[in-house]
């Protein structure tokens, strides 16, 4: 992953006196004389062979340090210190970032040095909820951030019929067979008014909105808006639905550990009808994140859902996969960007689907 260096704040602004930022070697190192005692950052011969030359031959408390005390050299070294899996030092770091924009560098470097080892997605979750109890919150599951969050984005929030259509690869050929005389659910789907784009093109369509956003003026949305967290929604008070959509900012890409994505598929599939549809978008690829603790375990979090979607694949004689790609939408540079998505089709009874769902 590449990333522009940006200057930290100086000695000075840190209220730290260059020539005392010292770092007492470890007893190893004192013993094989590997490494000078301390770490000054102003001796730039000293920091060149920490960062590119020599890392090995440094504590991790003197790596940690310098990485703090400088940003230049954060990433680079927060990733030496990922690979040598210290837990401690690696949080330390990201705790000093984590509120600004170096922060997603050093997670980059992080998940890059971690990438294909087998504790890749233990490690990122032990950061992610240390950083998580650091913060102090209360409320694990964030539902709080992603309200105010999609507050301060009503774009996205309020996306239009089309939108959704133009996202799932539904053409004008097929909306009316996919909706008319049918029920909908939208898994978070924001303020979206969808009500009106059916009434427009004239399709009777049951419609019901679960998010937790909703208030009282946005009633007329939908015939069944549900302000509340879908986690928490009493599957008995619902009906089954013949197509259920969880589309960008909705679930998994903002469920906010594994737990709710294995949850997430257990709950929305067991709301399908059978020969109904659960309609994914993405299905994986989950980049945003609400808070620091979320942004860690973006991988982990990715990798339960294609775990839980190779699981489903594995039924065909309860499932029906297609696999989409949403069109492709610009974005900086010039270059474009596309989501991975799947309709999944349930084709089996419900007993034998919700049989599956409970070992998923």
């Amino acid at each position: 992953m590449s990333f522009s260096r940006e200057s930290g704040p100086s000695a000075e602004e840190m209220g730290i006196n260059p020539d005392e930022m010292q770092v007492e070697p470890s007893s190893d190192m004192s013993e094989n004389n590997t490494a000078p005692d301390h770490v000054n950052n102003q001796d730039q011969e000293i920091i060149a062979d920490l960062v590119y030359a020599n890392p090995e031959g440094y504590s991790n408390e003197q790596v940690a340090e310098v990485a703090i005390k400088d940003s230049e050299y954060a990433p680079c070294l927060v990733g030496e210190l990922a690979k040598r899996r210290d837990h401690e030092q690696v949080l330390g770091v990201l705790n000093h970032y984590k509120d600004g924009p170096i922060f997603e560098h050093c997670v980059g470097k992080v998940e890059a040095q971690l990438s294909g080892g087998e504790d890749q997605d233990s490690f990122l979750l032990q950061l992610s909820e240390s950083m998580r109890q650091a913060e102090g919150d209360a409320k694990p599951e964030g539902i709080s951030d992603y309200t105010s969050e999609m507050a301060k984005r009503p774009e996205r929030a309020a996306r239009s019929l089309d939108n959704y259509l133009r996202l799932l690869g539904i053409d004008d050929d097929r909306v009316r067979d996919t909706l008319d005389k049918k029920s909908l659910l939208l898994v978070g789907g924001g303020t979206a008014p969808l009500k009106q784009g059916l009434t427009d093109r004239r399709i009777d369509c049951q419609l019901t909105n679960i998010d937790p956003m909703l208030t009282g003026n946005h009633e007329g949305n939908s015939d069944r808006p549900i302000a509340e967290d879908f986690y928490k929604v009493d599957a008995d008070r619902l009906d089954q639905f013949d197509e259920v959509w969880a589309v960008n900012n909705s679930l998994p890409t903002y469920a906010f550990n594994p737990d709710q994505v294995r949850a997430f598929y257990q709950k929305s599939l067991g709301l399908v009808s059978e020969n109904g549809n659960l309609k994914i978008m993405p299905v994986a690829g989950f980049k945003d994140s609400l808070t620091p603790a979320m942004r860690l375990n973006r991988v982990p979090t990715n990798n339960e859902s294609l775990r839980c979607l190779e699981s489903i694949k594995g039924r065909p004689d309860l499932f029906e996969i297609e696999e989409m790609e949403s069109p492709p939408d610009k974005v900086a540079f010039g270059r474009k960007s596309t989501m991975k998505g799947v309709n999944i089709k349930v084709i089996g009874s419900q007993e034998q689907v919700r049989a599956f769902l409970r070992e998923l």
